[in-house]
């Protein structure tokens, strides 16, 4: 999926498909390589971003910018790529650092066979999806946490990410020591992306497959026996929030754009940000700029709110 960044284009994850791109309006080719990308809807221009991410591309309130890929926790994309493209004569190891090297998980689900990595037990074999939670509603729970998704073994892994240092680090949320925010006993229950929503809970979408390897890791003689597409027809979507009541009223997003980017929901914000861009809202530019520079307004919000100014 595409996410929403404070500069108005949208950003995606590259994974391992390279290729080479055609802009539709501009007629430009860009070959992707091992870069992510990013394009802007209203022009059409397409440009590259440091990558690779695997599975999704995901930013928090301060325009960071995450991914992962398998066995990778995170990492934190702590030099965007136009900035380096500037002087092509300096020469940048990397512009990414893993946020933590820690690969133990602790899944409930009955150990199953991994056909192309039969060894792998306990650890963090197919992260995927990694997503900053941008709202209050969790409270302290979810203060700076990041949620990774993992398919083979069954669960939802929480980080806290640690803001203190550049590139950001990250450790598991003291809550689940020795456990998950999210895990389950059933070896069917895939989930490969989270979402939060404009409710402030977190949206988890689960496959729900027998198999999660692509085939063509698995022997061919394997393969026979196995029905590879089973619950295909099974997926579903989970809500979490802290308990069944939790909920907010959503502000209307254009008929009161100053409340909207007021909200402490990540969500709300970027979707009043990119309503008022696709229709080109101008009246209320003064009053972003004086809520921009507001003192008594959280962070997030200035900043959101200084970008769509």
């Amino acid at each position: 999926g595409f996410a929403w960044g404070l500069d108005g284009w949208f950003y995606g994850a590259n994974g391992d498909s390279g290729g080479e791109i055609t802009c539709a309006k501009t007629g430009r080719k860009i070959a992707l390589g091992t870069n992510d990308f990013r394009f802007d809807p209203r022009t059409g221009e397409f440009a590259l971003e440091a990558g690779r991410s695997q599975y999704g591309k995901w930013r928090d309130d301060y325009g960071n910018w995450f991914g992962n890929n398998n066995s990778i926790i995170g990492w934190h994309y702590w030099l965007p790529l136009r900035y380096l493209e500037q002087n092509p004569a300096i020469a940048v190891k990397t512009t990414r650092e893993t946020l933590n090297n820690e690969k133990e998980i602790f899944p409930v689900s009955p150990p199953v066979r991994r056909f192309n990595w039969a060894s792998a037990t306990n650890t963090l074999t197919s992260g995927c999806a990694p997503i900053p939670y941008r709202d209050t509603a969790f409270g302290d729970d979810g203060k700076d946490v990041l949620f990774i998704c993992e398919p083979a073994n069954n669960l939802v892994h929480r980080e806290v990410l640690d803001y203190a240092q550049s590139p950001i680090t990250s450790h598991r949320h003291k809550a689940d020591a020795g456990s998950e925010f999210i895990a389950s006993e059933d070896n069917w229950f895939r989930p490969t992306m989270a979402r939060m929503g404009p409710d402030g809970a977190l949206y988890v979408v689960d496959m729900y497959r027998l198999v999660l390897e692509h085939p063509e890791w698995i022997p061919a003689e394997i393969a026979k026996g196995l029905e590879l597409r089973a619950g295909e027809d099974k997926g579903r979507i989970y809500r979490i929030a802290r308990n069944k009541e939790a909920g907010k009223s959503i502000p209307a997003l254009l008929d009161d754009p100053v409340a909207a980017l007021s909200s402490a929901n990540g969500w709300v914000r970027d979707t009043a940000q990119r309503l008022l861009v696709e229709r080109s809202t101008k009246e209320a530019v003064p009053d972003f700029l004086k809520l921009a520079k507001s003192g008594s307004a959280a962070a997030p919000v200035r900043i959101q709110a200084a970008f769509t100014a």
